[in-house]
């Protein structure tokens, strides 16, 4: 049941529905008070029972779906298929919920030297263009066309790699 009191499919791993299918079935809840058969009235405090326990003091319930939706994105799933599992209706609020980790954004930037490695090369220079990393560039910003300040070396050889590799020109 969703938040706005809709019907809603939640799909579970293949490993959750053996391990649902592997509970004695004494009644017809899934979840069971032992002594009343009848479902938990709330869940709350066996929760805080399992995560004073675990030493986790400061986790709420809620902290489950951000762990949940960052742990999808981070391994490969789109914001869309999190949004599904999730039920929301806006990707807004899944972007809310997926935090993308370092390891993740380092992987995505690293992807061109996978995807070229003979365009960007570890230590290799641009052949074909000039070495402009000592050059003073100055850029403006798009709202005003001031300067705001000039570039690194280090990002004038990464504006040099990037431009030769949109112009085709192998290093």
């Amino acid at each position: 049941m969703s938040k706005s009191g809709k019907a809603r499919h939640v799909p579970i791993s293949d490993s959750l529905e053996l391990l649902l299918n592997s509970i004695p079935k004494t009644c017809e809840w899934v979840f069971a008070n032992p002594k009343t058969l009848k479902p938990f009235t709330s869940f709350f405090y066996s929760w805080d029972t399992a995560r004073c326990q675990a030493g986790l003091d400061d986790v709420r319930v809620h902290d489950l779906r951000h762990s949940f939706a960052s742990f999808l994105v981070n391994n490969g799933r789109s914001l869309y298929e999190v949004q599904r599992i999730l039920g929301h209706t806006q990707i807004k609020t899944t972007q809310r919920y997926a935090h993308l980790d370092q390891s993740s954004l380092l992987s995505a930037v690293n992807e061109i030297t996978r995807a070229a490695p003979n365009v960007l090369g570890e230590g290799s220079r641009p052949q074909h263009l000039p070495d402009i990393t000592k050059a003073q560039v100055v850029r403006a910003s798009k709202a005003s066309r001031e300067p705001t300040r000039k570039a690194c070396p280090h990002e004038l050889e990464i504006i040099a790699r990037a431009e030769a590799l949109r112009a085709g020109i192998a290093f």
